[in-house]
């Protein structure tokens, strides 16, 4: 009896604890809706009780885990003692070296140390860069190794690519192998543009072609602000600094940078707009500016006041490697005077003896090419002395400019680009010039009965004089003939070169 009465009271029991777990949730729900809100401990129950969002918890997880492993690299870089460092900087390059310069001030202190650069750095350069250090110098206390290798590696450079005495290609008279070199050194052609804020728009070149004398460097996408808002622009070859010991640059090496062309959009009575464009198409409008230089802009923008849609840069090879290796960032390199080689014995010295060599070309292949040797003067004006050829050249192709960006592709009619050297008797390049050039047509021509068809003629001027070539279309054979070409040479121009007072 005694054990039945317990068993119940214990099932009692049991049925009002299941009871009042059953009912507790609500209630404190209940009593935390009830709570009202300026009381702390239900506010911080009812955080407890809240589920945060998955998307919160996996985010804080992960920044977490991100903030472990960089604690942990930390740890591990500033843990490494010097020694070690030493042995990892003794297997750099001078390049490379220099680059873990800049991750931090411990690792700069220590990548000046003597012995990386004296014993792994040094031994490393090129014979003609170590000649340039003598034995007493280099065991000064204060010697700055970092200081005179990058100095000297730069000098030494210069000398070996920019020498005046470098062999002279026989057929143009202008150094030799100035294409090889220039791949060689692996240069690259930067152009930087200044907006009216003073912000700056840097853009690597595209490609480069190589001709015969000269190179185009085109830039084919850019992204720039608007013509009105473009103040200056100019143009810079990128040199590498530092070579292994065959000459090959390191890989991401330093560069030089040496101004090649300075232009102010800005300039007074010169304006880039679509009514003084110099050659027009369906898609663009182009500019010859500088006058080594295009500039094309889409002839949709000009609604927005223009848009560049790519820059051709025709760099002709007189001097090309001295102007970019010997230039700085602020200054055109600019060669020497000429000094006139004086000749009292014959009367008509600057007159006679020339050469020359033509070639009317697009971006990427020769229309036509030619070299008049020994031409003469045929006339004499007030101002200039003419030297006229007539080369009877042709071509199978109309005179056109094949253009593109990275979207699209067209060309310019009438369009070409002109690369000519002109040389004295003594066989030294007097004027040379690369340039975009237009054809025109000739309402007013010479009568010629060998030669049949439209006539055109393209014209180039500068302070030195004019060259102009007269050219024909045969629409019925597709042929263009090149049937005069004369050069105008200012007086002025050849009495200095000479010495004359003509």
């Amino acid at each position: 009896m005694v054990c039945s009465m317990s068993s119940q009271r214990h099932q009692q029991h049991l049925s009002t604890y299941l009871k009042t777990k059953k009912n507790s949730p609500a209630k404190v729900s209940k009593n935390l809706q009830s709570c009202p809100k300026s009381t702390g401990t239900c506010c911080s129950q009812k955080s407890k009780t809240e589920r945060q969002p998955l998307s919160s918890l996996k985010t804080h997880s992960v920044q977490k885990h991100i903030h472990r492993i960089q604690k942990k690299n930390e740890d591990h870089i500033n843990s490494l003692p010097d020694e070690t460092l030493f042995k990892i900087f003794g297997y750099l390059s001078l390049s490379e070296l220099l680059i873990c310069a800049q991750v931090c001030c411990r690792w700069s202190t220590l990548s000046k140390d003597r012995s990386i650069w004296e014993q792994g750095i040094f031994l490393s350069l090129p014979q003609e860069v170590r000649k340039l250090f003598s034995f007493d110098e280099t065991k000064e206390e204060n010697f700055n190794w970092k200081k005179q290798i990058i100095k000297r590696c730069i000098s030494a450079r210069n000398s070996k690519f920019a020498s005046s005495k470098k062999k002279v290609n026989p057929y143009t008279c202008l150094q030799a192998d100035v294409q090889n070199i220039l791949k060689n050194l692996c240069v690259s052609w930067k152009i930087c543009f200044t907006d009216t804020r003073g912000r700056e728009h840097w853009a690597t070149s595209s490609e480069a072609t190589y001709f015969t004398s000269s190179v185009s460097v085109r830039w084919l996408s850019l992204q720039l602000p608007s013509l009105p808002q473009l103040k200056t622009m100019r143009l810079f070859s990128c040199v590498p600094v530092f070579f292994n010991k065959a000459w090959k640059p390191h890989k991401k090496s330093s560069t030089t940078h040496s101004l090649l062309m300075d232009f102010d959009l800005k300039e007074k009575g010169y304006t880039l707009s679509k009514d003084k464009s110099d050659a027009e198409g369906d898609m663009i409008s182009a500019h010859f500016i500088y006058p080594e230089l295009i500039l094309a802009c889409w002839t949709s923008s000009w609604k927005d006041g223009g848009e560049v849609a790519f820059i051709t840069a025709c760099l002709h090879y007189n001097n090309l490697l001295k102007r970019a290796l010997l230039g700085s960032f602020s200054n055109i390199f600019q060669a020497p005077l000429h000094k006139p080689v004086l000749d009292d014995v014959d009367s008509q010295y600057g007159l006679h003896g020339y050469s020359a060599m033509v070639e009317l070309r697009n971006h990427k292949a020769s229309y036509w090419s030619h070299q008049f040797r020994d031409l003469n003067y045929s006339n004499m004006t007030s101002n200039c002395i003419i030297l006229r050829d007539f080369p009877n050249g042709s071509f199978s192709k109309k005179i056109t400019l094949p253009w593109k960006t990275e979207l699209f592709r067209n060309t310019l009619q009438d369009v070409c680009i002109l690369d000519f050297t002109i040389l004295d008797e003594h066989r030294k390049p007097m004027w040379c010039k690369s340039s975009p050039v237009k054809v025109h047509q000739n309402e007013n021509p010479d009568v010629n009965y060998s030669s049949e068809g439209d006539c055109f003629y393209i014209t180039y001027s500068d302070d030195k004089g004019t060259l102009r070539l007269d050219l024909t279309w045969n629409s019925n054979e597709d042929q263009t003939r090149v049937v005069a070409v004369e050069f105008l040479l200012l007086k002025s121009f050849v009495n200095q070169w000479f010495g004359r007072s003509y």
